[in-house]
């Protein structure tokens, strides 16, 4: 042993069995483990290196998507499956290359190959972008298409791509990227169609008092029916909405007997509406105790396609707003004397559904469809879009009508309503001029510019049928009523006081919430309605509304010869030849 010889070794430097297999351990545990970092699908080029991790695979795809459009470089996809996802450049010389790899038990993309520098020639980079596909484009423009009342177009999607990104998109593919965004935000079609009978179920949960029903059809190419009317305020009110399969004689039965289910039998019920044939027809037949008058607009407007004079024109307006049917009797004679076909052609219709004097029941002055043409103005883009979306868009709509004027009413102190209010101060100052004489307590004789008038106001009556028929005090009326210092709202229809103005909205309209909160019993999930199996029409969607075939239709204006039937590409009375008018002309031998 004295042979020996000892070497002294630290312990540091030892490293035992047990230690390398911990070591191993570790690492084995750290690879793993989920990266601290995990990439989305706008993560710069810049943040991506090697052994950067995406969240998935479809991350990974659309961050070197937006990576291309940004650098106006092209790949090519060498390998795609669940497990791997390679890229190569579109130029076979350049060796920029990414490989990915999903990392095992999980859905995360691992990067295992990025080669960064790009050695492409400039000739291969280009305006137009293979990466820029629809489902891209799509992703950039969807913040334009959250708003409803804004229409976004293909054009601006091609200006748009080209100002912002410089890259040149075609007409269909940024169609294909506005349908497909829309469709993200607002749900396709079948969607739409499988959540209806829920959808309206919670509105009857949500909203006590309202009535909703649907009538399954095969076809169905969805028309909006509306029904409004006039509140205290002469804003509009609107009462019923219904989708239809078209405008005919089936849809309206079926809308009118909905309605007549919703609000019931009304006493002195009227429809106001345009001469269109199948209307008329639904409401003689759910309605038979109804009176339905005609839009006086839409009949005028027959008359303008008529080329009618002017003379003619303003005759027919004041014959059919005056209140006394002598003076409309005056007011036809007239237009007889001047055209007689014109004549003929209005006393087709009886007067009693066209004429204020003739009507029988009260019309509150209203002798046209404006409202409605104003509701559908209102509705112009939300008629547009999926069934659900045009609905919430609809009841956001009446639940903020139904705000703004309840608390307008809450914050006046007057006893009539701010329309009515202002009539009166309208006519008020005429008032104050007309000479009145007492014949009892409560009639009086009113006379203004030698013309004598008897007012009652105890049955609140006027000589010319005006204070009854609108039940709202006039001039004759106000100076009546001042001479006996009472309230002129006093003598006005309880229909325009504020109370009948506040109990039309003292209601809530309540929105059905998000459909995960929905508490739906099977029976109704189980009422399953399919989209409509029409075929999609070609061509640009009609907005405005049909014509009726009752209605002329608008004859072509030649822009050369100023005559109508005929346009410039066939006019024969132009001294100037038109290029692709000769086949059309007699030529002379």
């Amino acid at each position: 042993m004295e042979n020996e010889i000892v070497i002294p070794v630290e312990d540091q430097q030892i490293e035992s069995l047990d230690t390398i297999e911990e070591r191993k351990r570790k690492v084995k545990g750290k690879a793993k483990e989920s990266p601290s970092i995990i990439l989305k699908e706008n993560a710069s080029l810049d943040d991506v290196k090697l052994g950067s991790v995406f969240q998935d695979k479809n991350a990974m795809i659309r961050c070197f998507c937006l990576a291309a459009i940004k650098e106006h470089f092209e790949f090519y996809v060498k390998r795609s499956s669940n497990t791997r996802y390679s890229l190569v450049c579109a130029d076979e010389k350049c060796g920029w290359t990414v490989r990915g790899s999903r990392i095992t038990e999980s859905t995360l993309f691992k990067i295992v190959k990025f080669q960064r520098t790009h050695e492409c020639s400039v000739d291969i980079r280009k305006s137009h972008q293979r990466q820029a596909t629809s489902n891209v484009i799509r992703d950039y423009m969807i913040n334009n298409l959250r708003d409803i009342a804004t229409e976004v177009k293909p054009k601006f999607v091609i200006s748009e791509m080209k100002r912002a990104h410089g890259i040149d998109v075609g007409y269909g593919k940024a169609w294909h990227a506005i349908q497909k965004g829309l469709s993200l935000l607002r749900g396709t079609i079948e969607q739409n169609y499988e959540q209806l009978a829920s959808y309206l179920y919670m509105i009857e949960q949500k909203n006590p008092g309202s009535y909703t029903n649907i009538q399954r059809d095969a076809e169905n190419r969805g028309v909006l029916l509306v029904a409004v009317t006039k509140d205290t305020n002469n804003q509009i009110f609107p009462i019923a909405f219904g989708v239809a399969d078209s405008e005919n004689n089936e849809s309206y039965e079926w809308y009118f007997r909905e309605l007549r289910k919703a609000i019931g039998i009304r006493k002195d019920l009227m429809f106001l509406s345009d001469r269109h044939k199948d209307i008329a027809n639904g409401i003689a037949k759910v309605f038979p105790e109804c009176y339905h008058g005609i839009c006086i607009y839409h009949l005028e407007k027959n008359l303008k396609q008529r080329r009618v004079r002017n003379t003619v024109l303003n005759l027919f307006q004041s014959a059919a707003r005056v209140y006394l049917q002598s003076e409309f009797d005056d007011f036809m004679s007239q237009i007889a004397a001047v055209d007689k076909k014109t004549f003929n052609y209005l006393m087709e219709e009886p007067p009693g559904r066209w004429v204020r004097s003739h009507f029988p029941r009260r019309r509150y002055d209203m002798l046209t469809t404006n409202i409605v043409e104003s509701m559908n103005n209102v509705l112009r883009r939300a008629r547009e879009l999926p069934l659900l979306t045009m609905m919430n868009f609809i009841q956001e709509k009446l639940q903020s009508w139904f705000y703004e004027r309840r608390t307008t009413i809450e914050e006046i102190f007057r006893e009539i309503s701010n329309w009515a209010e202002a009539t009166l101060e309208e006519k008020i100052k005429l008032a104050f001029t007309i000479r009145v004489l007492p014949i009892d307590r409560l009639k009086f004789n009113v006379k203004e510019g030698g013309m004598e008038f008897i007012v009652d106001l105890d049955k609140r009556t006027r000589d010319c049928c005006q204070f009854q028929l609108d039940e709202i005090s006039r001039e004759h009326a106000i100076a009546a009523i001042d001479s006996i210092y009472q309230k002129k709202s006093a003598f006005c229809s309880a229909y325009y006081s504020r109370d009948f103005w506040l109990k039309t909205y003292e209601g809530q309209v309540n929105s059905v919430g998000d459909s995960s909160t929905w508490v739906i019993p099977d029976t109704i999930k189980s009422e399953i309605t399919k989209p409509p199996d029409a075929k999609v029409m070609l061509g640009k969607r009609q907005k405005n509304r049909h014509v009726s075939g009752t209605e002329f239709k608008k004859e072509p204006r030649c822009c050369r010869c100023k005559q109508y039937g005929h346009n410039r590409t066939n006019c024969t009375n132009s001294a100037v030849v038109h290029p692709y008018a000769r086949k059309y002309r007699k030529t002379n031998d």
